[in-house]
C-alpha cells in the first residue's frame, strides 16, 4: 500500500509510520473482522433457535387439535351407539335415510333425538 506524501519520509518517520499501522490499525481491523463473525454466529444461532421453537408449536397445536378432534368424534360415536341401542326411532330414521325414503324429515327427526340424548 503507497501513501503519497508532499515531502519525503526519512527512514525513522517511515519505521514509525509502519510501527504505529501494525500496533493499532491491523490489530483493530482484525479484532472488527472478528466481532462481525461473532455477531453473524450468534444471529445464525438465535434464529435456528427460534425457528426450532416455533415448528415445536406449531406441531403442538396441530396434536391437540387433533386429539380434540378425535375425542369428539369418539363422543359422537358413543352417543349414536347409544341411541342406536337404546332407541328404535334411531334405527328406524338410520334405515329411511340409508334407503333414500324422506330422508330430510329423518334427518331432522335423528337430530332433534340424538340432541335430546345428549342433553341427558
Amino acid at each position: 500500500m503507497f501513501f503519497y506524501c508532499s515531502k519525503k519520509l526519512n527512514f525513522k518517520e517511515a519505521v514509525t509510520f509502519n510501527s504505529l499501522k501494525g500496533e493499532i490499525v491491523i490489530p483493530s481491523v482484525g479484532a472488527l473482522a472478528l466481532l462481525v463473525v461473532l455477531i453473524i454466529v450468534y444471529t445464525a444461532i438465535s434464529v435456528t433457535n427460534f425457528s426450532d421453537d416455533l415448528t415445536e408449536q406449531r406441531l403442538v397445536t396441530a396434536s391437540q387439535t387433533t386429539r380434540s378432534y378425535l375425542e369428539s368424534l369418539q363422543e359422537r360415536n358413543r352417543i349414536t351407539s347409544q341411541a342406536v341401542s337404546q332407541h328404535q326411532v334411531v334405527l328406524e330414521n338410520l334405515r329411511n335415510w340409508n334407503s333414500g325414503i324422506n330422508q330430510d324429515e329423518s334427518r331432522r327427526l335423528l337430530i332433534d333425538h340424538l340432541n335430546s340424548i345428549k342433553s341427558d
